[in-house]
């Protein structure tokens, strides 16, 4: 188990894509944190070198309301434009290049008779093709990251839980292990952060 904790102040923007109104901050991913907690508790069978964080921002101002997904210190909005998000907190600047949507599976599975809210493949580059995906899916206040096969009958497999409402999710795969990268959109609150999660699934069984 380990705790991604963070603390935001608030910031009046005088409009949701302006770079002036938007600001992130970098936030402590230590498990020894001490701030407001957003916890992600992977299950069991995972340890704390398959399934980490590493990469937190927090934003002031409303454009992480705004926007439909992080990935790659992005954040892309549902017209394809994207803010670029400084490597150590700052404010936010209009992205340079096209922004790709994630490729949307052929049938989403429910988890205990909800829908997911977002969903990414894991199997190819640039996020197009293959039938292996991650998703979360809204539980209660939570939310449950998990694993399904494109069209198959098997329920989603539990990766983790987020006591936050994640809003999009991304992955974007390593070109030589079985590893990638999961971005992850969410608010608590009115705490909006966006984090990356690093993933070894080598020893996962879909």
């Amino acid at each position: 188990m380990f705790i991604l904790s963070i603390l935001v102040t608030s910031y009046l923007p005088d409009s949701p894509y302006s770079s002036k109104a938007c600001y992130a901050r970098t936030a402590d991913v230590s498990a020894k944190s001490t701030d407001l907690p957003v916890t992600i508790v992977p299950v069991s069978t995972l340890n704390s070198w398959s399934f980490r964080l590493t990469r937190a921002y927090v934003f002031t101002g409303n454009c992480a309301s705004k926007a439909e997904f992080y990935s790659l210190r992005r954040l892309v909005f549902r017209d394809g434009s994207a803010l670029a998000i400084p490597e150590s907190g700052g404010a936010l600047t209009p992205a340079k290049g096209p922004a790709d949507r994630p490729t949307a599976p052929r049938s989403i599975p429910t988890l205990n008779g909800v829908t997911a809210t977002a969903t990414a493949p894991v199997d190819a580059m640039g996020g197009r093709g293959g039938d292996r995906f991650i998703g979360v899916w809204k539980q209660g206040r939570t939310s449950v990251l998990a694993t399904f096969v494109d069209g198959a009958s098997a329920p989603p497999k539990r990766l983790a839980s987020i006591d936050a409402e994640v809003v999009g999710i991304t992955y974007f795969p390593s070109p030589d292990t079985p590893s990638g990268a999961i971005g992850l959109l969410q608010k608590r609150g009115k705490t909006w952060s966006a984090v990356n999660i690093s993933w070894l699934h080598h020893n996962w069984t879909w």
